[in-house]
């Protein structure tokens, strides 16, 4: 019922809310959303206002995942990007960000390449789910450009790479993945 009242709180604010996140720590309980605005925000649970914010630094958000251990949470972004923010003790702080390799070089030699098809052309796209995955060190995304990708937590670089769509007309767009145990 408490979730019920409270999202109908959030539904009031200027941010398009794309995803939520409840941290259970016992007494202090905390719920997290974010969205299109491109920041997280924590909710006062007494009062059901902004509590603090806190900047993806990647432009619109649109999930969120948190860690296995409690202490982090992944931020998935309309950039392509990941963003990881510590959560641990009561903090809402940004750690670093997480981009699949390549991304830079290859928009850059394709730019020159062709400029009208490199304009229309994404290259990389939302992260619009995530997972968290052996102990915290692995992190899970699919998104819009139709591929799962694994990163490293500890590096931050992309690992691995699957396309899900054979097709090159048409994409296939992941809203889910999940790391099973």
């Amino acid at each position: 019922m408490l979730l019920i009242i409270i999202l109908q709180r959030l539904v009031g604010t200027d941010d398009s809310i794309r995803a939520l996140v409840w941290i259970p720590n016992g007494e202090t309980e905390r719920l997290l959303s974010a969205g299109l605005g491109g920041s997280v925000v924590e909710w006062d649970l007494t009062t059901l206002k902004e509590k603090r914010k806190c900047d993806s630094y990647a432009g619109p958000i649109w999930s969120l995942s948190l860690s296995r251990s409690g202490e982090f949470l992944a931020v998935g972004c309309e950039s392509g990007k990941v963003t990881w923010l510590d959560v641990s003790d009561g903090a809402l702080q940004y750690k670093k960000s997480f981009q699949p390799a390549g991304k830079g070089t290859f928009a850059l030699v394709f730019l020159i390449y062709n400029l009208f098809r490199a304009l229309k052309c994404k290259i990389i796209g939302k992260i619009l789910c995530l997972s968290w995955g052996k102990g915290d060190k692995e992190l899970v995304t699919g998104g819009s450009d139709g591929c799962i990708r694994i990163f490293d937590t500890l590096t931050g670089r992309s690992t691995s790479k699957m396309a899900v769509s054979k097709s090159k007309r048409k994409r296939a767009v992941l809203w889910a993945v999940s790391v099973l145990r």
